[in-house]
């Protein structure tokens, strides 16, 4: 348990890390901008509390905004993925459920 938590907390922290660092400085075409932050979102467990996915999905897209200079629109974007995710997770989910571990 405690070894996913710091799994994918490293991870959301690489992610932010590599956004604000390398990718906030790379424009294609003088206009578009990547943003990879959006897997913080994507990449955590099926079983994760939905408050807890809004909660860091939110804190997620604070963080962007504060280190690119827009205010909220990183934040919204970002919590709107998180309120979306279980969503489309119950639709894509297999019938049978998952297999444990």
């Amino acid at each position: 348990m405690i070894n996913s938590i710091l799994k994918y907390g490293l991870s959301i922290l690489l992610l932010i890390l590599f956004q604000i660092l390398v990718l906030n400085n790379i424009q294609f075409s003088g206009y578009v901008n990547p943003y990879v932050y959006i897997m913080a979102i994507l990449i955590m467990p099926s079983v994760t509390p939905a408050w807890l996915v809004l909660i860091v999905a939110f804190l997620t897209g604070l963080t962007i905004d504060l280190f690119s200079g827009s205010p909220g629109m990183h934040a919204s974007a970002t919590l709107l993925a998180g309120f979306a995710s279980p969503l489309v997770l119950r639709i894509i989910s297999p019938s049978d459920g998952y297999e444990s571990g």
